[in-house]
């Protein structure tokens, strides 16, 4: 059955939105956040820059989207990686952590545009924002699995905080190479770095079946 003609319009509004979204990410990949104009950004979407007003009102309004889908996007990711919930806690570690070293070399334009933010004072504001919700939350995922890792292995004197924070930051490092010295990055060596790390803090576990 044909869709209500009233619904067509909504529906074609969102993918245009969603089309110059994602044209703004690209272009502040590749050209940073000064030089990404609501006119640039219109061109690369093939909009016209009214039609970019009329959906967003400003620039600033649309870098605040453009934030909020790459948070969207990696969210999705991280989430599925989380699950099944029931698996060994090492097993969900290695999963997430593996989905973290995998994202700079299957998204390294979302990466780059997630530096162009960090790189600005402008864009860093606006990610403090909203981005920062998304990095205490993987933060707080870690934690909780390393308290698992630590409950189902009977480890003690272990500072949970200190290991999920190496990890965090281990993990942060390794996207750092990715996009700065995108020649060097290694993923098998990226992820070995954090299985030796987690091998030397929680002996007895198979990390590299993991």
């Amino acid at each position: 059955m044909a869709k209500p003609k009233s619904a067509r319009p909504h529906v074609k509004a969102e993918i245009s939105k969603q089309q110059i979204i994602e044209a703004a990410a690209m272009v502040i990949a590749q050209q940073g956040l000064g030089k990404a104009t609501l006119q640039t950004i219109a061109e690369r979407a093939g909009v016209s820059s009214a039609l970019v007003v009329f959906h967003f009102k400003s620039k600033d309004n649309l870098l605040k989207m453009v934030l909020g889908h790459l948070r969207e996007f990696y969210e999705m990711g991280w989430q599925a990686a989380l699950l099944p919930l029931d698996d060994r806690a090492a097993i969900r570690l290695m999963r997430t952590v593996t989905f973290d070293l995998e994202f700079p070399r299957h998204h390294p334009e979302y990466v780059a545009a997630w530096y162009a933010f960090w790189g600005e004072a402008r864009g860093g504001l606006l990610y403090q924002g909203i981005g920062r919700a998304s990095d205490d939350q993987c933060r707080h995922d870690i934690r909780q699995i390393v308290s698992d890792v630590v409950g189902e292995g009977g480890y003690a004197g272990i500072d949970e905080l200190c290991v999920a924070e190496t990890v965090y930051v281990l993990i942060f490092g390794h996207w750092h190479v990715a996009h700065n010295e995108t020649e060097r990055y290694d993923l098998h060596l990226a992820r070995k770095t954090c299985v030796d790390y987690l091998s030397s803090v929680f002996p007895g576990q198979a990390w590299d079946d993991c």
